[in-house]
């Protein structure tokens, strides 16, 4: 049979501010009413059960995923979370052995979570036609053909001298990671080269085989039965990539197949410019955004007008609580903002101030360390969990609507304007019975006011067995 794996534990730092350590590009609604981890799954399921899709992430994006799969059908059951983060050849590894066990002559189809694909229909004959070479023990990676010199990709060469495997893939002569521009404009016009497209088809246990050859100790690893000493093993890998550890390394049975569908990666605010529509003066621009005698500028708004005035060749990414500006050409450079807010301990590295909940949505007003304030929206016939919070006690003030609110062994109905206090250590409870948001004011006192201060007893969401857990 058929498998998916969907890879959804990045970070995706380089979409800093709108990608947060807490909340990834990955389930981001980036476009339209469904996060880039939704539609690929969207997309996957159209030829591949819902039971034999797999997705691989880590602690701190369980719970997310959880939520966002759920309604859409997911098997929930088939979230693989990962010890601790080990890259892509240790995570695919894994799955490709619960596949294995489970169908020895099962064939797997790799994914990122936050690939934009516009020909969809393409898309799906190519990885059709796919899946049937694979089932010949051919290992396949989806190479995408170039539109421009690109240095953020890296690159495939194909062996033009062998026959085209079913005259579908290419034989692959060698892997050219992140070549320079200059050098990328040079493979181009060669006329025989890939982007690498991180989108890998082959069987369970030729994977496996591969890795036993290549990386013995993570075959090793994989194939351990313990629980505690599994996690001192997986602890103690390497962190290796699966085109390193093991694509570099068997390029004899390694075949391209060439993928011309609307693909964009999205790694970078340069990447967004070929999925926006762009203006006359290619513009790339979201939100409420005004531009003036500019050219070339990717503009992302939304919560705010922003203006952009005699610019070109520029990125402006506005949120709540963070505003990025910088060339284009430093767009790889963000990453390096990521690790100098961490190394600072400023919170927009990790948190936005809007967060988006299952039940809907808070955002932060002010941070003091002594006490926090927060605009909560509740979304109609939505509730949070029954919770309680030992370090921190809130005062409710509801602003819009009624919320009935449950403390201890009581229920209370709370009215616009009327508000209602929360102590410290209590069973509580708020609930939107009715048929619009109800939206009300939080304030939290006490000796810490982190989001992991919280112990659930119900929810309605799937997230009693998370292992982070947030309101």
């Amino acid at each position: 049979m058929n498998y998916a794996v969907i890879l959804a534990g990045g970070k995706g730092i380089r979409f800093w501010p709108l990608s947060r350590q807490e909340e990834p590009k990955q389930l981001l609604k980036i476009f339209g009413n469904y996060s880039l981890l939704q539609h690929t799954y969207l997309r996957i399921s159209k030829i591949i059960p819902a039971r034999n899709v797999y997705v691989v992430t880590n602690k701190d994006y369980d719970e997310a995923i959880r939520y966002q799969l759920k309604e859409l059908g997911f098997c929930l059951d088939n979230i693989i979370v990962e010890i601790s983060p080990k890259n892509t050849a240790a995570s695919i590894g894994l799955v490709a052995k619960i596949i294995q066990e489970k169908d020895p002559d099962g064939v797997m189809a790799v994914f990122p979570a936050d690939h934009f694909i516009k020909k969809e229909n393409v898309f799906s004959a190519i990885l059709k036609k796919s899946f049937a070479l694979a089932k010949l023990n051919t290992m396949l990676i989806f190479g995408i053909k170039p539109l421009r010199a690109e240095s953020a990709y890296g690159y495939i060469k194909i062996n033009k001298k062998v026959s085209p495997l079913k005259r579908i893939a290419f034989k692959v002569e060698k892997f050219i990671e992140k070549p320079k521009l200059g050098l990328a404009e040079n493979l181009i016009k060669q006329g025989t080269v890939y982007w690498n497209g991180g989108i890998f088809i082959w069987k369970a246990s030729v994977l496996l085989e591969k890795i036993k050859k290549f990386m013995p100790r993570l075959y090793s690893v994989l194939g351990e039965k313990n629980k505690k000493s599994l996690t001192r093993k997986w602890n103690a890998l390497d962190s290796v990539s699966i085109d390193y550890g093991i694509m570099e390394k068997c390029k004899d049975s390694l075949y391209v197949a060439p993928l011309d569908c609307g693909w964009t990666d999205l790694g970078n605010w340069n990447t967004i410019d070929f999925v926006l529509n762009r203006d006359k003066n290619k513009n790339a621009i979201y939100g409420d955004v005004l531009t003036l005698n500019t050219k070339n500028t990717t503009v992302w708004g939304g919560h705010h007008l922003v203006v952009a005035m005699g610019l070109k060749d520029m990125i402006i990414a506005d949120t709540p609580d963070a505003l990025l500006v910088c060339p284009k050409e430093q767009a790889q450079r963000v990453s390096e903002v990521v690790d100098i807010l961490k190394a600072r301990k400023r919170f927009e590295y990790m948190t936005p101030r809007l967060v988006n909940r299952p039940w809907g949505r808070y955002f932060v007003l002010n941070d003091t360390g002594r006490f926090k304030t927060k605009m909560v929206e509740v979304e109609p016939h939505r509730r949070l969990s029954l919770q309680l919070h030992q370090r921190r006690a809130e005062h409710w003030i509801v602003v819009e609507g009624i919320a009935k609110v449950t403390i201890g062994n009581k229920t209370y109905f709370v009215k616009s304007n009327e508000s209602i206090y929360v102590p410290r250590g209590q069973r509580h409870r708020i609930e939107n019975n009715e048929n619009h948001k109800l939206t009300f004011i939080e304030v939290q006192t006490g000796s810490y006011l982190g989001e992991d201060d919280i112990e659930r007893f119900e929810d309605d969401f799937e997230r009693l067995k998370s292992h982070k857990n947030k309101n």
